[in-house]
């Protein structure tokens, strides 16, 4: 599947089923984020895979970064996001930029922290992917991942598994007109959580992490990672 264009097809109803679906806490989770995100050095903030720029807004919000860039693959969803900043920030500077997460457009050590929210699972090259960010990284800055994973419970994994086989497909199809993208999406997270994809790639970037924290009975994680250099 083209990751690329099966996000452009279902932007327009994104905002709507990741509230649906999560039963509004998806907003508890990037919450969550912010809170981590305003314990550390946020000057100059990447929101990388921005989607439709919700974390990106939330940021600008509760941090005032001196600079804020908010950064995805999919045109379809920036222009979203562009209309949102200028919704909810009026007079404040974004700079949106399209790009892939494995080519980012960046001199190395321009950030001080780089944000993905429910974006990593997704890239075509996550190794690539957090070696880019490490780069655009200055010494000490820090890595935040917020992700889907998969419960440890067995009975929650097992309820979990029902949902996002069933409900998550059907919901998501009926509303974004696309089922195909709505089965890809839960498949997406139980083979990114069984790989062990993403920790591996971030110690192999060589940014080690510092924080793990689970959310609603474990079924998402925030990884947050140091660049040492």
């Amino acid at each position: 599947m083209n990751v690329q264009s099966m996000f452009g097809r279902i932007a327009p109803r994104y905002d709507l089923l990741n509230h649906l679906l999560s039963l509004g806490a998806d907003r508890g989770w990037r919450r969550r984020a912010v809170d981590c995100a305003s314990q550390l050095p946020h000057g100059a903030i990447l929101d990388l895979a921005c989607g439709t720029g919700d974390l990106t807004v939330a940021l600008a919000k509760r941090l005032t970064p001196q600079r804020l860039v908010a950064a995805d693959f999919s045109s379809q969803m920036l222009g979203l996001a562009q209309r949102k900043v200028a919704r909810l920030l009026p007079g404040r500077e974004v700079d949106l930029r399209r790009c892939a997460a494995e080519e980012l457009p960046f001199g190395e050590g321009k950030f001080d922290l780089v944000t993905i929210a429910f974006g990593a699972r997704n890239f075509a090259d996550l190794g690539r992917a957090m070696r880019e960010c490490r780069r655009v990284l200055r010494p000490g800055g820090h890595l935040l991942v917020l992700e889907f994973t998969l419960p440890r419970s067995r009975v929650v994994r097992g309820l979990y598994r029902a949902y996002s086989a069933t409900v998550m497909p059907l919901v998501g199809g009926l509303l974004s007109g696309s089922f195909s993208a709505y089965r890809y999406l839960p498949h997406s997270i139980r083979n990114f959580e069984r790989s062990g994809a993403l920790p591996r790639a971030i110690e192999a970037s060589g940014m080690p992490a510092v924080q793990v924290e689970r959310y609603t009975l474990g079924v998402v994680e925030l990884v947050v990672a140091r660049n040492p250099q």
